[in-house]
């Protein structure tokens, strides 16, 4: 990837204190901040709804995003509990969120609602990967990369998720621009390999990784909800200290979503 590309593509998520400018920015910028001042998970559900309004088509109850106490054991589910065990020692890779657990049908928003942030470390980061693969488009060079983004489809889920294939980037029935980056994204096995494929695949993961190390770092703060717009931004996570870390997420479905999965319609 060519200087300046990576650099062009990470994001600061401009804030707000009124919930009624956050839409309006994310339909810009794929990102905002609300200054929210709750931090408890019914807070999560009504900021959730205020945001999304009359475009709100369904929604997941919150899930807590808490620290796993084992150091080193990767990031897991407690289903149980409904929370999300994260590894406070490793840094979480630039991803979207749903892509497991509802395939096509995979949210269209996330709200990230900070409840308590850890002493050190934990600054979030974003990549804008519609604007990604826009910027790639822009040198000659890339054009087989293009190509394989647009119209390649591969795995989109993990081995024991709900199955998806798709290409990287898309459109919507209502016209909306897609983009889909996780680490389990592979190439289809049902269809025979292709070593340029392959090697297209990495060639997406790597530019990928630099934009991630090259985006800017944000924190946020006890009552900040984060929004995203899950099928244009990616988002990821530093390492963090501490085990008192705690979020409040909620997968959103809007009208220009693919889909409203059976069960989570409002």
């Amino acid at each position: 990837m060519k200087d300046g590309v990576a650099e062009a593509v990470g994001l600061v998520p401009r804030r707000f204190d009124t919930v009624a400018d956050a839409l309006p920015a994310i339909r810009v910028d794929g990102a905002a901040i609300v200054e929210y001042g709750r931090t408890g998970s019914a807070a999560a559900v009504e900021a959730t709804r205020e945001v999304l309004g009359e475009h709100l088509r369904g929604l997941r109850p919150p899930v807590g995003i808490i620290t796993n106490p084992v150091t080193g054991e990767g990031p897991h589910p407690d289903a149980q509990r409904r929370n999300v065990l994260s590894d406070r020692s490793v840094e979480l890779e630039l991803h979207i969120d749903g892509f497991m657990q509802f395939g096509t049908e995979y949210p269209d928003f996330i709200f990230l609602l900070c409840a308590q942030q850890a002493p050190q470390g934990g600054e979030n980061f974003a990549v804008d990967g519609v604007r990604l693969v826009d910027r790639l488009a822009e040198d000659p060079e890339n054009r087989a990369l293009v190509d394989f983004l647009w119209q390649v489809d591969i795995n989109q889920s993990t081995p024991s998720g709900v199955p998806h294939e798709a290409p990287v980037a898309n459109w919507t029935g209502g016209g909306r621009r897609t983009a889909r980056r996780h680490w389990h994204q592979r190439l289809l096995e049902d269809r025979p390999a292709e070593a340029v494929h392959a090697a297209l695949l990495e060639q997406w993961a790597a530019c990928c990784r630099e934009a991630a190390r090259a985006a800017p770092r944000f924190r946020l703060a006890p009552g900040d909800l984060l929004c995203i717009d899950n099928y244009r931004v990616f988002h990821g996570r530093e390492p963090y200290e501490g085990q008192d870390r705690v979020l409040h997420r909620i997968w959103a479905w809007s009208d220009m979503a693919f889909g409203v999965p059976a069960g989570l319609e409002t």
